[in-house]
């Protein structure tokens, strides 16, 4: 049992009331890259990758939890207001206390990520087409750049599940 689980002072038991346990760190990001080549032959420049990490990574970098969402989704995912906030945060089935969960924008999306309405490219219609496997490479490069060594889980629904 951790300070987190400890049970509370009974009421007028005169001891002090237990604190709540802190909130894990919540970081925003973006990751840049000069140029990424996609596997039907095009090459985008100045890729941009939003990305949100909630909670901390251990000291081994082995604590990663991977959320990938769907077309149409945000990397918003923990906590009260986000997508998947009943299953990820502090004390539920993913908890940010133990895990840190990294939801990074697919590619070709239009929240802070490279793609045809995105950040710094309007090319619209004319946008190259954009596989999960370029996507699945382009996370493998903020997986990286954030330290983690391993990945011990990578879940995503409907898009992000093929990713």
């Amino acid at each position: 049992m951790d300070a987190s689980d400890a049970p509370a002072a009974p009421p007028g038991s005169g001891a002090p009331p237990a604190a709540p346990p802190a909130a894990p760190p919540r970081v925003r990001g973006e990751q840049r890259l000069a140029e990424f080549a996609l596997e039907c032959g095009a090459v985008l420049e100045e890729v941009r990758q939003a990305w949100v990490l909630d909670g901390a990574l251990d000291a081994g970098g082995e604590n990663l939890v991977l959320v990938l969402h769907a077309l149409t989704g945000t990397p918003d995912a923990a906590g009260d207001g986000g997508w998947w906030g009943e299953v990820i945060g502090p004390g539920r089935p993913v908890d940010t206390r133990r895990w840190a969960v990294l939801v990074p924008n697919l590619l070709g999306s239009c929240y802070g990520t490279t793609g045809p309405a995105g950040p710094g490219d309007r090319r619209g219609a004319g946008f190259p087409p954009v596989t999960p496997r370029d996507m699945a490479r382009l996370v493998g490069h903020v997986v990286d750049a954030v330290g983690a060594r391993s990945i011990a889980l990578a879940v995503g629904g409907s898009l992000g599940g093929m990713v």
